[in-house]
C-alpha cells in the first residue's frame, strides 16, 4: 500500500487547530459574535483538506471533523438567537445535533479515547437548551480537548463513505490502519501546549506511546520533526525498539537556543513518526494526541519579570517557568506574575529604605493600604487593584484580576515553615472561590530581628498547597507564592552589638 508525504496537508491542519484554539479557548456567551466572524475562515480550511485529499481515505477524517466543527458553530449561532429573541433559533439546535450524529466511526480507526469523548458530545448536544445555557461551556471544552489524528501521508486507497453501499455484502474489508497515541510529559507533568521554557537550557522530555494494533515486520520506531526552522532548537528522541507490546515509554532531551519576543507565536515542533522494518521499508503510521509540541521561549528581560532588583526577577522567573504554574493559561499566568511581580518589587523597595524599620506594630489595614498605594503607582497594574473585594464569605485584601494576595503582619512568629503551615489555607481558599489555582501570602514579619536580614530572593517561596479531598494524591496542585517582608529591622551596625 503506497503512500504520499504532502507538507502541505501539514501546514494546513496546523492553521486549522491553532485557529479553532485561537477562537473557542476562554469561551464566554459575549464572545459569540466574534466567533462566528471567524467560521468562514475554517471553513476555509476545512474545506481545504477535503478537496487536497483526492478522495483517498483520509477525507473521512477531515470530513469527521467538519461535522464536528458545523454542529459547535450551529449551536453557538442557536444561542445567539435564543438570547437575541429571534425567531428559528430551535431550527440551529436541532441542526448542530444533526450534524454531529453525522460523525461517522466506522471509516477510520480512532483511538476508543476519541471516540468516547465524541459520544460524550453527542449527549450534551442531544440534552442542551435554553434552560443549561451552561452547558454550552462545557462542550466548547470537551470540543477543544478531542486530540485529533494528525495526517502527514494520503495513502492510495480510496474513501468511500459507508452509507454508499446497500448491503454488507459489498462492502470490501480494508486493512486496520496503525495509529500511534502519543503523550508528552515535562517535569511528571503533561505538555501544556504551549509549554512555557527557558532558551539556552536542556530539557529531558518524557512520554508513553500506544499503538492501536501490534505492526507487523518492523522493528523500529522514529519520532522526528518536520519543521523547517530546525536552526532555532534540537530535539532528540530515542528510537523505540518494538516487540509484541503496545505500550511504550519515550524518551528525549529539548533544547531551544533562542528565546521569543513577547509579539511573537508559540513555536511548534511537528511530530512525524516512522516505522522501520528489516528491509529498509518505511511506514508511517497515523499519530494522534501530541502530533505537536508547542513551546514559547522566554526571554528573562522580558518586562513582565523585571522588579527593579536582579535577584528577584532571577527568582520570579522561576516561578513562571515552574510547572505548578502549567496548567494554568497563558493570560491568566501573566495577570498572576504581574502582580506578583509589583509585590516583590514593594519588598525591595521596603528593604532598601528601610520602610519598617524599627518598627515593632502596624495594623493589616495600614501595611494594605500603603501596598496598594504602591501597587498603583505600577503602570502594568494601576487601578485594576480591587481593595477589600469579598469571595466565598471572606474579606480579600487585595485582588488584581481575580488573583488575590492575602496580606498579615507577625509579630511573634519568625519561623518561615511555621507561617507558611499557619496562613497558607486561608488564600487556596479565596483564590478556590475565584475560580483560581494560584495565590499569593504575603507577610510583614515585625518580629524582632537579632540577626540581620537574608537575601530577598530567599524571602519569595513558591510551593504546593493540597487542596481538600487530595491530600494523598496531591492530584490538584494550588500553587502558592509566600512573600516575606523583613520589618523591624536595625541599623547595620547593631547586629556588631
Amino acid at each position: 500500500m503506497g503512500a504520499l508525504f504532502e507538507a502541505d496537508i501539514i501546514d494546513v491542519q496546523k492553521q486549522l487547530r491553532q485557529k479553532i484554539s485561537e477562537v473557542f479557548s476562554d469561551f464566554n456567551i459575549r464572545f459569540i459574535p466574534k466567533i462566528q466572524s471567524e467560521k468562514q475562515a475554517i471553513d476555509n480550511l476545512l474545506l481545504e483538506l477535503i478537496a487536497s485529499s483526492g478522495g483517498k481515505k483520509e477525507e473521512a477524517i477531515f470530513r469527521n471533523e467538519k461535522v464536528l466543527v458545523d454542529a459547535v458553530f450551529l449551536l453557538c449561532e442557536w444561542c445567539q438567537m435564543v438570547l437575541n429573541g429571534k425567531t428559528g433559533a430551535e431550527a440551529k439546535r436541532i441542526a448542530a445535533g444533526v450534524n454531529i450524529n453525522l460523525f461517522e466511526f466506522d471509516v477510520f480507526s480512532h483511538l476508543e479515547l476519541f471516540n468516547d469523548g465524541v459520544k460524550d458530545l453527542q449527549a450534551l448536544f442531544n440534552k442542551i437548551n435554553y434552560t443549561n445555557f451552561d452547558d454550552l461551556k462545557i462542550i466548547i471544552d470537551k470540543f477543544l480537548e478531542l486530540q485529533h489524528p494528525s495526517i502527514a501521508y494520503l495513502h492510495s486507497d480510496s474513501y468511500i463513505p459507508k452509507n454508499y453501499h446497500k448491503n454488507d455484502d459489498q462492502v470490501e474489508i480494508m486493512p486496520e490502519t496503525i495509529v500511534v497515541s502519543l503523550e508528552f510529559y515535562l517535569h511528571d507533568t503533561a505538555w501544556a501546549n504551549p509549554q512555557v521554557l527557558k532558551a539556552k537550557e536542556i530539557y529531558v522530555i518524557k512520554g508513553i506511546l500506544r499503538f492501536n494494533k501490534s505492526p507487523e515486520n518492523v522493528k523500529t520506531l522514529k519520532l522526528l520533526a518536520a519543521t523547517t526552522s530546525s536552526d532555532i532548537f534540537e530535539l532528540n528522541i530515542n528510537d523505540i525498539i518494538l516487540d509484541e507490546k503496545l505500550d511504550y515509554n519515550v524518551e528525549g532531551t529539548l533544547l531551544f537556543k533562542y528565546s521569543q519576543s513577547n509579539f511573537e507565536d508559540n513555536l511548534s515542533i511537528k511530530l512525524v513518526p516512522y516505522l522501520l522494518g528489516s528491509e529498509k521499508e518505511e511506514l508511517q503510521p497515523v499519530i494522534i494526541g501530541y502530533d505537536e509540541l508547542n513551546a514559547k521561549i522566554l526571554d528573562q528581560n522580558n518586562n513582565l519579570f523585571k522588579t527593579g532588583f536582579e535577584t528577584i526577577d532571577k527568582k520570579v522567573f522561576e516561578i513562571y517557568t515552574n510547572p505548578l504554574l502549567a496548567q494554568m493559561e497563558m493570560q491568566d499566568r501573566n495577570d498572576f506574575i504581574t502582580l506578583l511581580n509589583g509585590i516583590t518589587n514593594f519588598q525591595g523597595y521596603c528593604l532598601q529604605s528601610g520602610l519598617y524599620k524599627h518598627l515593632t506594630a502596624l495594623k493589616e489595614d495600614q501595611f494594605r493600604d500603603k501596598l496598594i498605594q504602591h501597587l498603583t503607582a505600577n503602570p502594568l497594574i494601576g487601578g485594576a487593584i480591587t481593595k477589600e473585594s469579598h469571595v466565598a464569605g471572606g474579606r480579600v485584601e487585595i485582588a488584581y484580576k481575580g488573583h488575590i494576595a492575602e496580606l498579615k503582619v507577625e509579630t511573634s512568629i519568625s519561623d518561615r515553615a511555621t507561617l507558611i503551615k499557619k496562613y497558607s489555607s486561608q488564600a487556596v481558599a479565596y483564590a478556590s472561590g475565584n475560580g483560581k489555582s494560584a495565590s499569593i501570602v504575603c507577610i510583614l514579619d515585625l518580629t524582632e530581628k537579632v540577626m540581620p536580614p537574608g537575601p530577598l530572593a530567599s524571602n519569595v517561596i513558591l510551593r504546593s498547597a493540597i487542596t481538600h479531598g487530595f491530600e494523598q494524591t496531591g492530584s490538584e496542585e494550588h500553587a502558592q507564592v509566600f512573600i516575606f517582608i523583613d520589618g523591624n529591622t536595625k541599623n547595620p551596625s547593631e547586629y556588631s552589638k
